[in-house]
Order: C-alpha cells, then sequence, then structure tokens
C-alpha cells in the first residue's frame, strides 16, 4: 500500500490537475447507484467482424476475403465472433445484447470528426466542443473518470471528472508536497484542489490493467462513471487476424471487468462502442477501409440481454450507402439517451434539451436495461 503523497506524486493527472471544478465534483455514492463504463473503441470497428450476419444471404459474397471461418450464433441471423467466448456467455444469461447497423448523423468517414461527433453528441463536427457525458453529469450522483493519459473529449466540459494513468511514475522526494502545500496556502482553489485529490481512496494494487482499475474504483466508491480507450482499430490491410486478437483483447477485458466488479455487475452497465463502421468488401489488402454503420455491444447485470436490437438493412448493394456502406437504421444517440434516462435516473428534458439538444427526432430506445 502506497501513501496517499506518494499516489498523487505518481499519478498527477487523477483530480489536482483536473481541467475544471464543479459542483458535483467529488459527491459521494452511495454504494446503489447505478453504475456505468464507457468503452471507446478508437479507429473504426469492422461490425461485419464483431457481429457476423450469416443469415443475410449476400453476406458470404460481400465478405469474400474476410470472412473468419467460426463464428458463435446468436439468435435469428445474427452471430458473434468467435474470439468472443465469455461475450458470447454473457448473451446466453441475459446479460449482453447487441445493437447493429447503429451510427451516428455523420457521413464523411473523417475519424477525427466523427469522433468529435460521437463525444460531443451534434448534429454535425464541432457544432458543440465539450463532451455529452460531461454535460449529464450535473443530473447525477457521483464522479466520472476517465482510464487514460488524457480526458477524452466525452468527459470534457464544466463539470470536474478524474483520469488515471495506469503506468507507475518515479516517485518525487517528499519535500515536494511540502513545498506544494506552501504554495497553495494562500490560493483557495489550488489548496481545495490539493486537499481533495489527497483524500482520494488509493488503489490496493499498482499496475491493473483499465479493466481491473476500472472495477477498482466503482466498487471503492471514487467514482459511478468510468470510460476506457482501446486503439488499433484501424484496420485497411490484412485485419482478419488483427481483428481476432483485438476481440479476444476486448472479451478478455469485459471478464476481468465483470469479476472485478463482482456484486456490483447487477447495477452496472458496460457500453462499447466505436466511430463508424467499415466496407462491407474487401479493399485490395484484405482489410476494409472507412464506413458508415457499426455495432454497439450492451453488457451488464441492469442490462435487458439476450437479444440482438437491429432494423437489419440489408447488405445487397443497392442497400448499401454509396455502394459500399452497411446503412444506419439505428442513431446511436438513441442508446445513449435510453443509458441516460433509463439507467442513470436522468430527467428525459434535460437530456432532450441540455445533453442533446436539437436531438428531437431521435427518440430513445425502450426496453434496453432492467431498472
Amino acid at each position: 500500500m502506497i501513501s496517499r503523497r506518494q499516489f498523487l506524486a505518481g499519478n498527477l493527472s487523477l483530480g489536482l490537475f483536473s481541467s475544471t471544478l464543479g459542483r458535483y465534483s467529488l459527491a459521494a455514492s452511495t454504494g446503489s447507484d447505478p453504475l456505468l463504463v464507457m468503452i471507446l473503441l478508437r479507429g473504426g470497428v469492422d461490425g461485419l467482424a464483431l457481429a457476423p450476419v450469416h443469415g443475410d444471404r449476400h453476406f458470404s459474397s460481400a465478405r469474400r476475403g474476410l470472412q473468419s471461418a467460426l463464428s458463435l450464433h446468436l439468435e435469428d441471423i445474427y452471430g458473434l465472433n468467435y474470439s468472443m467466448q465469455f461475450c458470447h456467455q454473457l448473451f446466453r444469461s441475459k446479460q449482453l445484447s447487441v445493437v447493429h447497423a447503429v451510427g451516428g448523423p455523420y457521413a464523411n468517414r473523417s475519424h477525427f470528426d466523427a469522433q468529435q461527433m460521437l463525444e460531443s453528441g451534434g448534429n454535425r463536427p464541432f457544432e458543440m466542443t465539450d463532451g455529452w457525458m460531461n454535460r449529464a453529469l450535473g443530473g447525477v450522483a457521483g464522479n466520472a473518470i476517465a482510464l487514460s493519459t488524457n480526458s477524452p473529449l466525452l468527459l470534457r466540459g464544466t463539470a470536474q471528472t478524474l483520469t488515471w494513468q495506469t503506468k507507475s511514475l518515479s516517485l518525487p522526494p517528499q519535500t515536494l508536497f511540502h513545498r506544494l502545500e506552501k504554495m497553495y496556502e494562500e490560493d483557495p482553489l489550488l489548496k481545495e484542489r490539493l486537499k481533495k485529490a489527497m483524500s482520494l481512496p488509493m488503489p490496493r494494487r499498482q499496475n491493473h490493467s483499465r479493466f481491473e482499475q476500472a472495477a477498482e474504483y466503482l466498487t471503492g466508491g471514487l467514482a459511478n462513471l468510468a470510460v476506457i480507450e482501446l486503439n488499433g482499430w484501424d484496420t485497411h490491410s490484412n485485419q482478419t487476424p488483427q481483428l481476432n486478437r483485438l476481440f479476444e483483447q476486448l472479451d478478455n477485458g469485459l471478464k476481468a471487468l465483470r469479476l472485478g466488479l463482482d456484486k456490483h455487475w447487477e447495477r452496472t452497465v458496460v457500453l462499447t462502442t466505436s466511430e463508424f463502421g467499415r466496407t462491407v468488401r474487401a479493399n485490395g489488402t484484405r482489410g476494409t477501409d472507412h464506413g458508415s454503420a457499426g455495432v454497439m455491444l450492451l453488457a451488464g447485470g441492469a442490462v435487458n440481454g439476450g437479444r440482438v436490437i437491429a432494423d437489419w438493412p440489408g447488405l445487397h448493394s443497392s442497400a448499401l450507402v454509396d455502394g459500399r456502406d452497411l446503412r444506419t437504421t439505428t442513431d446511436m444517440r438513441s442508446v445513449f439517451k435510453a443509458l441516460l434516462v433509463d439507467h442513470l435516473g436522468l430527467n428525459p428534458e434535460l437530456v432532450e434539451s441540455r445533453v442533446f439538444p436539437a436531438s428531437d427526432s431521435v427518440r430513445k430506445l425502450e426496453s434496453l436495461f432492467t431498472t
């Protein structure tokens, strides 16, 4: 067990150097509040590799050169990548749902613009410059923490959020903290932030994975909202072995999260999403290029699972966007709105007016959660 001073020294991004200080920043969790983990898969995941649709009669011809030989059956025409063994168990136990053909209002296939809209919740790139989750924080008890070096846009805004860098840093001498206390003595803001940072609960172990660390903070009462970023999903060439490895890592991470949350799993939702999907057909290097609709995973004890939620558009060339992409039939914001209202308990009017303004046509999906 390291001291609070050592912890602060080794993880300067946590608490003390958060970008802003909000009125809800360090509210205590009651131990019964709903928990949320957002997993951002950076790079644009091939949703048809994650959740193949073998029952679509055009799937085999459209995916020639990309198909995995095996998949796990879910229901009807839908399956799951064979590397996602634990997720398949969750699906069978009705603790995981798949949302297919899901995407945002953006259609120009730029990583930067699509990620900006995914996290800001706007109708156009850079229409909004703070994160939709940050805007929602004023309506929920507790704190949000990002398991990354820098806070993602999703959590940036006027409400304070925390960041945690899992890599341990060398510790400065204890005299640094005496100097900081002296320096901040006449500065009420910095003095208060130092005091709060020093009072944060310490992790039981160092060098956790991000999933294990998220579970520890969520179960320890430091946070009830956590964001994890996973990179490497931009698969322009030789994608099948890359994706099988990444899917296995994601599956193992979700399993670690489930084990770490233990009894708290029952009040948890884990949402896995990406900025867009990829082309239906392979390119010339056995990969795929930037596309449109993709897949979300909803896991957790609070998920009304065992379902594939989709208005399936089909894979015939005439049904594809520009003859190349899976068409979006479910707006991702309809999932986000349901998450905020039906799981976290936010006022629907607050969600419509403040969190996702000018999106009245996007209605929240019903019956996604058990609460």
